[in-house]
Formats: structure tokens, sequence, C-alpha cells
């Protein structure tokens, strides 16, 4: 089982109360008939059916208990919420269960909640499936920035990198973020997964998305994203 349908399935297992142990020997077999009402579909349509299937789901109980999701979800090795390490996309300096300080750890919206304009009134403010435990300064550092390919480094961390982008890219921003070859993959379907299950939401930040319900993402950044998820 791959890294990423790993910790997918662990996020998901958390919300619905399961064990971890349970995660660990559980199939990744998709639940029978769950994608039906996509079938045959393309585009805007089947953009949207996938929308309606993923919208309603468990919601964490709350933004301050996300460290608690987090031991079961984002720590290395998986399940040790005893001794494990904090699984850090961000940053590169390593901490360990069961310590947790707002000074060294942040609880990251992978996708800025800013672009939407950081209402907590929406699920996606509370949205596990993008947010992420990072390490505070480079999270710090990286502000709402979109993804891009970094081609001048203003901050490099060996993980993170922030800076100006390669040509094409950006959005009109300032500066761009770009992730360890590791986890490009995580965060190009982390995007995928929310422009399709918050399609409906208003963009205040159009650095990456459009105002429409599709394809939401604008041309330069699927283009990012696909080429990363692979």
């Amino acid at each position: 089982m791959n890294q990423f349908l790993r910790r997918a399935l662990l996020r998901a297992v958390s919300l619905s109360g399961l064990t971890v142990t349970a995660i660990i020997s559980a199939s990744a077999d998709i639940p029978a008939a769950y994608y039906r009402p996509a079938t045959g579909k393309k585009d805007a349509a089947l953009k949207t059916a996938l929308h309606q299937i993923i919208y309603s789901h468990t919601e964490v109980s709350s933004y301050n208990a996300l460290p608690e999701y987090f031991k079961r979800t984002d720590v290395y090795p998986p399940g040790n919420e005893r001794y494990g390490q904090w699984w850090d996309m961000y940053g590169n300096i390593p901490i360990y269960l069961p310590h947790w300080s707002g000074a060294l750890m942040n609880r990251e919206h992978s996708f800025p909640k800013s672009w939407w304009g950081g209402s907590t009134g929406t699920p996606a403010y509370v949205d596990l499936f993008h947010l992420y435990p990072a390490e505070a300064q480079a999270n710090q550092k990286k502000l709402n920035y979109p993804l891009g390919t970094v081609q001048t480094p203003t901050f490099d961390n060996g993980i993170s990198q922030v800076g100006y982008a390669t040509t094409g890219q950006g959005g009109g921003a300032a500066q761009v973020f770009e992730p360890d070859d590791e986890y490009k993959g995580d965060f190009a379907r982390t995007y995928f997964y929310v422009v399709t299950c918050y399609q409906n939401l208003h963009w205040r930040y159009t650095y990456m998305v459009d105002n429409n319900t599709y394809p939401t993402l604008n041309q330069w950044s699927a283009n990012l994203l696909m080429k990363w998820h692979r």
C-alpha cells in the first residue's frame, strides 16, 4: 500500500472511530457502488457528481482537537502514538510524541484558508483531508503562497522551498511554495480533493483557482498538479 493511500485510509478510519490496527490490515477496495453516481459522466458533470459523493463526510470534533487526530494519521512509524515522530511534510526537525507545542508545530491548512476568506463556518476549516502537522518556521515562511516550482529560493530547509517561481507559474503571487519531491503527490491530490469537495466556495485569492465549479483549477496549476501527482 503506497504512502498516500495509507495516510488517506488512516484519516478516514480515525474519523470513523476504528482502530489503527484495523486500518493497517484493511483492504484498499472501494466500497461497492460508492462511485455509481459518477458512472458515465465526464468533465463538469463528473466533477459535480464527485463533489456530491464526498461533500457529506465526517468532520473532526474541533480545530483544537487536531493533534489528537494527527496521532492516528500523521505519526511515523504509523500507529506509534507513544514514541513516534510527527510526520511533517514541511520541515526536517524531528519532533516526537506526545510533545505538541504551538511554538514548534502548527495545524496547517495545506490549502490555505485565506483563499476562501478564512471562514470557520465551512467544513473545509476542519477537514482532516487537507490539514497536516507542520513545523512552525517552515509554515510561517510559506504563508499562503501557491504551490509552484521555485527558481530562486528565499527559504530552503531541505524539505520546503519558498521563493520566486519559474516563468508561467504563481498566478501573480509574490512567491511560491515547493514541497520536497517525496510529498508533491500528497499535496497535488489534496488540492484535487479540495477543489472538488468545496467547488462552491468563493475564492478570495485566485492564484491557482478560478471562481467556478468547473474546472476550478486554472490551467497552469492543473498542469503542475497533474505532473506532481504521478
